[in-house]
């Protein structure tokens, strides 16, 4: 994998909205159905105009929105760029925020390889699930909105199931990458002992 594709924008969180969702979601230009979900994560609104101020309400680098009957994950603060890049380590792909590159002839190689030379121990969890949902994602700014992407987005997809979020930063080889992993949800497996 070589080619990486880049959601970017002047700034502002990013968003990983599920795909069954993405007509939902009005980004900018108004508000539809987002909704903070809850966790202390986020600074209260007192009345939000559009369902970008929901994502913006997010104080952490990453945070959990409803939107509809879903959940999406917000990549929080001033994000220049994002992506999402499969894992050995990550059920779900790791989600990748690079805040500092090396030099303008840096090719994606370089990037993938200290993402690849990361170990599970790099990563701490933070708390938040990513409930199962179609296992089709779009990532985004959380601006954007369809029928008229104003950004690039990605879309991708991964096993349907339900994810824990783990992130890491990390300062190697003159990258400062903020990640954020989603991994399967090990506690939403019951293991049943005989009597």
């Amino acid at each position: 994998m070589s080619e990486i594709t880049w959601v970017t924008c002047d700034g502002g969180p990013h968003l990983l909205l599920p795909a069954e969702c993405v007509s939902l979601w009005q980004g900018s230009s108004g508000w539809g159905c987002a909704q903070l979900s809850g966790a202390p994560s986020h600074r209260e609104l007192t009345v939000p105009e559009t369902d970008y101020d929901i994502a913006c309400a997010i104080d952490e680098l990453v945070g959990v929105i409803k939107v509809g009957p879903n959940t999406a994950l917000v990549l929080g603060d001033e994000v220049p760029m994002s992506t999402w890049i499969p894992s050995r380590l990550f059920t779900g792909g790791v989600l990748v925020v690079p805040m500092t590159w090396p030099g303008p002839g840096t090719r994606g190689e370089a990037l993938l390889a200290v993402i690849n030379g990361l170990r599970r121990s790099d990563f701490v969890s933070t708390g938040l699930i990513l409930p199962a949902s179609s296992g089709s994602f779009v990532l985004c700014s959380a601006a954007d909105a369809e029928p008229h992407w104003i950004a690039p987005k990605l879309s991708l997809t991964m096993p349907a199931t339900t994810y824990q979020v783990l992130s890491a930063e990390v300062r190697r080889a003159g990258f400062w990458l903020r990640l954020h992993a989603l991994d399967a949800d090990s506690s939403q497996y019951s293991t049943v002992k005989d009597a």
